[in-house]
């Protein structure tokens, strides 16, 4: 056995294997105009493009609006964009 067989984890490889496979399958969906649209409803719905109110800074309701968004976060992660680019995107594909 050389060193890189050594020192590879199976249990990370198949890690990376299914983040490389989970990454790709959300591209295909959300690529799409209607995945676009989905995930920009989301974006809306769950108040991703809204900032953090001065009104309201109860930690708990602070928390709560957080774990709501965090979903729609973590996809826009995987798909290597933000709120504001997918906003624009729409715009001018729509206009």
């Amino acid at each position: 056995m050389t060193k890189d067989t050594l020192s590879q984890d199976p249990v990370e490889s198949a890690r990376e294997k299914l983040d490389r496979k989970r990454i790709t399958e959300y591209q295909k969906l959300f690529s799409s105009p209607t995945g676009r649209w989905v995930l920009l409803d989301m974006c809306r719905a769950y108040g991703v493009l809204v900032g953090i109110s001065s009104d309201n800074l109860d930690p708990q309701a602070l928390a709560y609006d957080a774990g709501k968004q965090r979903p729609v976060i973590d996809i826009l992660h995987k798909l290597n964009t933000n709120p504001i680019m997918l906003r624009q995107e729409m715009a001018e594909s729509n206009g």
